[in-house]
């Protein structure tokens, strides 16, 4: 091993930093290329805001466009359901499994802090906010939640904000534009208590083929 004096190794690695910000910033020239022209690209396809309506005509007017979607969304997730009391009738005739009494007052259960605090400390992969800005809130998700045994949910769980992401070149139509749903933290909490819950029977109520994509009942 060559020996080196303490001037120079400090020189070298200088040397070495150096070379390592001109090739970072070399490489970040050319990362923004793509990007800057996709932004374009989106920039341009926002000016052009435009939707077909049902009779073909091309609407331009923003808040006549958000009237069609709004339109869209509630015919789309409204309940179609006409025939409730014929599927009921259906289902009576076969013999389904089910769940005994006190399975039922465990799943109607009020909801306990505990609870609570499984679903904040939860691993969820890019979907879980930090459990500092909740753990303030704590008492009153308990009390809003054991609000929820009354038959009423409060009306914020109702609420949300949909953004629609356009597919390339198809942005005339409506059904052409893919949701994402951004809803209030503490109806999502809710939800995973009650599928926790739920998850439990899983195995009772449905075959093998049913939950094959519950979560630890693969394979």
């Amino acid at each position: 091993m060559t020996w080196r004096p303490p001037s120079q190794k400090k020189n070298k690695t200088i040397h070495r930093i150096n070379e390592t910000k001109n090739w970072f910033f070399e490489k970040l020239k050319k990362v923004d290329g793509p990007l800057a022209r996709l932004t374009k690209k989106q920039r341009g396809r926002i000016q052009r805001q435009k939707i077909r309506n049902e009779r073909g005509a091309i609407v331009t007017d923003t808040t006549e466009i958000q009237k069609m979607f709004n339109k869209y969304y509630e015919q789309l997730y409204s309940n179609k359901f006409e025939n409730i009391s014929e599927m009921d009738k259906f289902l009576e005739t076969h013999s389904l499994p089910k769940l005994n009494q006190k399975e039922i007052e465990n799943l109607n259960r009020q909801i306990k802090t505990k609870e609570i605090e499984d679903v904040i400390m939860s691993p969820q992969q890019k979907k879980s906010q930090g459990p500092m800005a909740l753990w303030g809130n704590l008492p009153i998700l308990l009390k809003l939640f054991q609000k929820t045994q009354e038959g009423r949910l409060p009306y914020l769980f109702y609420e949300g904000t949909r953004i629609l992401i356009p597919k390339p070149e198809k942005d005339t139509k409506r059904k052409s534009y893919r949701p994402i749903s951004l809803r209030n933290i503490d109806a999502k909490i809710m939800n995973k208590i009650l599928a926790n819950r739920i998850q439990q029977y899983i195995k009772k109520l449905f075959t093998m083929t049913k939950w094959v994509s519950s979560p630890g009942m693969q394979g």
